[in-house]
C-alpha cells in the first residue's frame, strides 16, 4: 500500500534519564522532511575461497553479517515555537525557564559534557511507529531567507524497536516564526569600543543563519551489537549574514582589523553576534513567540566581493563561536511551554 507523506507524523521529547524511553510529554513537529531508521554496519569478509562447488571465479561466497547498528532520524520544516526547544536540548544545551504568566522564557546555555540531554523520538509511517531511544541531536542548522525560515536536524540514538501504543503528545503551536519580523546586530570588537556593522533596523539583509555542529563518537565494542554510548566530541556553532551593503568601514574593520588600519592585518576580526526573530502574533498581550541566538565572541571573515553586470555590490561574511567567555552562546526561546 502506497502512503503519501503528508500522513507521517514526528514527535520528540527531552528524556529523564539514560536508557529509559519516555510516553508522555511528546511534541508532535509540523514538518515538511522527517525519518527514523536503523542503520548498520556490515562485517565484509573480502574476497573469500573454499572447497566444493564448479570452478568460479566468485568473491562473495558467503552471507554478510550485521555486526552493529544505530537508531539514524531527520526532521525538517519551517520554524515553529516548540519543537525547536527539545532539538537544542539534544544538540547540547541545557534550559531555564522563567515566566510567572502564560508566556514562558526558556534560555538555553551549553550543556556540561556529563549532562547533555538524551531524546525519545517517534516517527510513524503508514501503519507502524517506530521509537528511537537515547537520541542526540549531531547537526541542528536554522536558515532565515526572505521566504522563511526552516531548521533542519540530523539525530543519532542507541536504540530503535515500536512504540508502546500509549504514548501522549501535544501539537506544535501552528504560529509561524517569521524573517520579517526581529533583528540582527554584528558589532566589532565587543571586548572593546564596539562598533556596530550590521543593524537589523537600518540595513537591509538578505539571508542570516547559525548552525550547531555537535559531532559524536559512535564507537563500536566488542560484545555488543548496540552502542554504548554518544559522547560529545566538540560543539561547533557558525553562521552567516548575507546581503550586506558595501561598507568600506566595515571592510576595514574585517580585513585591516582597525577603523584607520590601511593594510591587511594579521589578527581574525572579533565580533559579537545577535539575530532574533519573531512571531506575527501573541502569546499573550505583546509578547510574541520568538528564538534568539546571541553570541558574545565570534570571529569574522568576510567574502570576496566583486562589481558584474548591473548587479548590487553586496558583501557576505562567516562567522565562528568562540569558547572564551562564560557563556559563548545564549538561545532564547519563547513559546508557552511550561518547561522542557
Amino acid at each position: 500500500m502506497s502512503v503519501p507523506s503528508t500522513t507521517a507524523r514526528f514527535k520528540a521529547v527531552k528524556q529523564a534519564a539514560k536508557g529509559t524511553a519516555l510516553t508522555t510529554g511528546f511534541i508532535c513537529g509540523m514538518l515538511t522532511r522527517s525519518s527514523l531508521f536503523p542503520r548498520f554496519d556490515l562485517a565484509e569478509k573480502g574476497a573469500e575461497h573454499g572447497c566444493g562447488g564448479l570452478d568460479r571465479a566468485t568473491v562473495h561466497r558467503s552471507p554478510s553479517m550485521r555486526s552493529s547498528y544505530m537508531a539514524v532520524g531527520s526532521a525538517r520544516g519551517a520554524l515553529y515555537p516548540d519543537l525547536i526547544g527539545v532539538l537544542l536540548c539534544g544538540a547540547g544545551f541545557t534550559p531555564v525557564t522563567t515566566g510567572a504568566g502564560t508566556d514562558k522564557t526558556h534560555t538555553f546555555k551549553l550543556s556540561l559534557r556529563s549532562a547533555v540531554s538524551w531524546l525519545t523520538v517517534l516517527e510513524t509511517i503508514g501503519d507502524e511507529t517506530l521509537r528511537g531511544t537515547d537520541m542526540r541531536v549531531e547537526q541542528l542548522t536554522v536558515e532565515a531567507k526572505p521566504e522563511g525560515i526552516t531548521f533542519d536536524a540530523a539525530l543519532k540514538g542507541l536504540k530503535i524497536d515500536y512504540d508502546a501504543g500509549s504514548e501522549t503528545n501535544t501539537a506544535e503551536t501552528n504560529v509561524e516564526l517569521l524573517p520579517s519580523l526581529g533583528t540582527c546586530t554584528v558589532a566589532f570588537d565587543p571586548a572593546g569600543t564596539p562598533a556596530t556593522m550590521v543593524s537589523g533596523s537600518t540595513d537591509y539583509l538578505t539571508g542570516a543563519s547559525f548552525q550547531i555542529a555537535n559531532p559524536m563518537d559512535d564507537e563500536r565494542s566488542l560484545w555488543e551489537f548496540r552502542r554504548g554510548d554518544l559522547p560529545q566530541r566538540g560543539v561547533d556553532i557558525t553562521g552567516r549574514v548575507e546581503g550586506v551593503a558595501l561598507n568600506y568601514d566595515n571592510y576595514e574593520r574585517i580585513i585591516n582589523g582597525a577603523d584607520a588600519a590601511t593594510d591587511p592585518s594579521a589578527s581574525t576580526a572579533i565580533c559579537s553576534v545577535a539575530m532574533t526573530w519573531q512571531s506575527a502574533s501573541y502569546i499573550t498581550g505583546v509578547v510574541p513567540y520568538s528564538l534568539t541566538l546571541s553570541v558574545p565572541r565570534a570571529e569574522v571573515s568576510i567574502d570576496d566581493f566583486v562589481a558584474e553586470g548591473d548587479s548590487i555590490v553586496r558583501w557576505n561574511f562567516n562567522w565562528r563561536m568562540i569558547d572564551n567567555t562564560t557563556d559563548p552562546v545564549v538561545i532564547t526561546l519563547v513559546n508557552a511551554k511550561t518547561s522542557y
